[in-house]
């Protein structure tokens, strides 16, 4: 999967000039895009290992500026369920991050399973949701035993390294440390960023701690159990009794 053909690489290599990078990897297909640069896969050289590599455009003070934030969050909060950064290959213009290569994420799991399943309507079996919500609480809690709050919990932002979550060995890793950032007991923030169908209360009161996360880890159970959202906006994040309504 993401493998070019040996011209279509080589085009593409010749068109970046990839320096360091392009006498370690080899550049395949892009697989992704957003605010700091697109997502490729690249296959090691020497031990043909898959990976994914994020380029980025250093000219883009704004977009460096996030990732080297990023960057220094990730290295901070190394751990089992948190997507991890391998290595760097930085030149004037790019830089080249090489990452693990991951299936795809976690919303596109949950459609999966449900398509396999022939149920659309309902979610995950209730084993399938525990090891899911487990090891989204675990990459949470090791934010926060690290003084980071995420900021943006939400299913597009975990990553899954096979679609069928049934299975038990289905790896989660909580990635896009872009709006993270760091907070010390007793203090608070008051931005409001992320993704409004998984903001807390607390939010819309532009005063808010850790706790964002774990409200967004309950929105992301309530999905994968019922494949729908349990809030559309501010009223119903403050009013809707979702359990009294037995959804």
């Amino acid at each position: 999967m993401g493998n070019l053909s040996s011209s279509e690489t080589n085009g593409i290599e010749e068109e970046l000039c990839l320096g360091d990078f392009g006498k370690r990897y080899t550049l395949g297909k892009q697989i992704g895009k957003g605010s700091q640069g697109v997502v490729h896969v690249c296959h090691d050289r020497e031990s043909g290992a898959c990976k994914a590599v994020k380029m980025l455009d250093r000219r883009n003070k704004t977009a460096w500026a996030t990732y080297r934030r990023e960057v220094e969050l990730s290295q901070a909060t190394t751990g089992r369920n948190i997507a991890s950064i391998l290595e760097e290959f930085v030149d004037a213009d790019r830089c080249y991050v090489i990452m693990e290569k991951f299936e795809g994420h976690l919303r596109r799991a949950l459609k999966w399973v449900l398509k396999e399943s022939g149920v659309e309507a309902s979610g995950l079996d209730p084993f399938s949701l525990g090891n899911v919500v487990r090891q989204a609480l675990s990459a949470i809690l090791h934010l926060h035993t690290c003084g980071v709050v995420h900021r943006d919990v939400k299913a597009h932002n975990l990553l899954i390294d096979r679609f069928d979550l049934r299975d038990p060995k289905c790896r989660i890793v909580l990635a896009d440390f872009g709006l993270a950032r760091r907070l010390e007991p007793g203090r608070f923030l008051c931005a409001q960023v992320g993704t409004r169908k998984y903001w807390a209360p607390e939010l819309y009161e532009k005063k808010y701690w850790h706790v964002v996360d774990v409200f967004a880890i309950g929105v992301l159970m309530f999905l994968a159990a019922s494949n729908s959202y349990p809030y559309q906006d501010e009223d119903q994040t403050r009013t809707r009794d979702v359990f009294a309504q037995d959804v």
